[in-house]
């Protein structure tokens, strides 16, 4: 049963580095956990999950996840999620799921997702801190609407 008192924090791990005109793709990792104790139990379904990509990037339609279990410090099980239910939408990737924490031994105490950018034709070189990472609505709902701001950089 989920603790009614948890909420999620959700955290960037790395920022996407790459050049213009490269073509090529570069991860970009958000993880979620419980707050304010870790080992929390959460659930929620069918829970918007939405991603827009900093200045000089465009997302891929691709995204897997794993859970991390940071009592076994591994990862303790993982999925792509099928492209079918992923929209890409000018410079937001969205797509919705469950959000399962700590329910189960094939569910840790931390759900991350990879999603692949490419950098855009022409970008300017910088790091641009202008995306959004959001995990639940914008608004109306107390269990989470956490959002931060994503970035990534463009070398010369």
């Amino acid at each position: 049963m989920a603790d009614p008192d948890a909420s999620l924090a959700i955290h960037q791990e790395n920022a996407a580095t790459g050049r213009y005109g490269d073509g090529g793709l570069w991860s970009f990792t958000v993880d979620i956990r419980p707050i304010p104790d870790r080992k929390a139990k959460f659930e929620k379904k069918n829970v918007e999950h939405r991603f827009e990509a900093p200045r000089g990037w465009a997302w891929v339609k691709y995204a897997d996840y794993y859970y991390y279990s940071s009592t076994a410090n591994k990862i303790v099980s993982s999925g792509v999620i099928d492209k079918s239910t992923i929209t890409v939408n000018g410079k937001v990737l969205s797509f919705k799921r469950d959000v399962q924490l700590n329910q189960n031994e094939k569910q840790g105490d931390y759900l991350c997702y990879n999603l692949a950018l490419t950098p855009q034709d022409k970008a300017k070189p910088g790091p641009f801190r202008d995306g959004n990472a959001q995990i639940g609505p914008a608004s109306g709902n107390d269990y989470l609407a956490e959002s931060i701001s994503i970035w990534g950089i463009i070398e010369k």
